[in-house]
């Protein structure tokens, strides 16, 4: 995984890579170590705490308290981006779970998150007034709690569809019927701190991440796959 892991975050398509190792206990940055600007894609740590990761040796955020979070800005605007991340469930309490939310939901904004039916989601803001919201069928139950798994979303703009992954495995492939020029802006990783709506307003995360990807172009079932194979725990 090491030797996949440097050799991935030297990708010019990567947007942010957080490897979630060398911090120290009392760390509230977390470190991109993508190919871009570093300081400029840090995150900044609020209440989480330092943990075990996948692995002994391997570092991971827990996300426990409703108030813990990560803030990052992500600039820029994208026709296609890939999400991937390594989690550890702990609760599917909340209706909406967050994984990457914008501050708000703006045109072209996104929100990535878990439903408590165990579905993955991507709400996509294509129209002013309405988002598009595309789910994967239940997938995570009580089994899957305290396990890491892999989570990973397409959105390819040019090809015209949303795809959700869970172990490397394709679950779900949907048409994109408004493709969408999409932004992130200020955004929250684990948690959701919406200026407006008042309905469904927490959505913290319950559980660890140890791994983060963000990528500006549609990966494949294979690069994917290839993701998984590479940092997948051995039992």
């Amino acid at each position: 995984w090491q030797q996949f892991s440097e050799k991935e975050r030297s990708d010019p398509d990567i947007v942010f890579y957080y490897g979630f190792d060398g911090h120290s206990a009392w760390d509230r940055v977390l470190r991109n170590e993508g190919p871009t600007d570093t300081k400029l894609l840090d995150g900044a740590i609020i209440g989480c705490q330092w943990t075990t990761g996948r692995w002994i040796g391997k570092q991971a955020l827990e996300f426990k308290r409703t108030s813990d979070r990560v803030r990052v800005s992500i600039p820029g605007e994208y026709e296609s981006i890939t999400l991937a991340a390594w989690i550890r469930i702990e609760g599917l309490e909340r209706w909406l779970s967050s994984l990457l939310l914008t501050d708000g939901h703006d045109l072209g904004e996104i929100h990535w998150q878990m439903t408590d039916m165990g579905q993955l989601m991507l709400g996509v803001k294509a129209e002013p007034e309405r988002s598009h919201d595309f789910y994967s069928p239940s997938l995570l139950g009580p089994v899957d709690l305290g396990r890491w798994v892999h989570l990973a979303c397409v959105y390819n703009g040019k090809q015209g569809y949303v795809s959700h992954y869970l172990d490397g495995n394709e679950v779900s492939r949907e048409a994109v019927h408004t493709p969408t020029k999409l932004r992130f802006g200020p955004a929250e990783i684990g948690n959701w701190e919406p200026q407006e709506m008042q309905d469904y307003r927490r959505r913290s995360l319950n559980g660890r991440i140890d791994e983060f990807i963000l990528l500006k172009v549609p990966l494949s079932p294979d690069q994917i796959r290839t993701i998984y194979e590479a940092g997948r725990p051995q039992s």
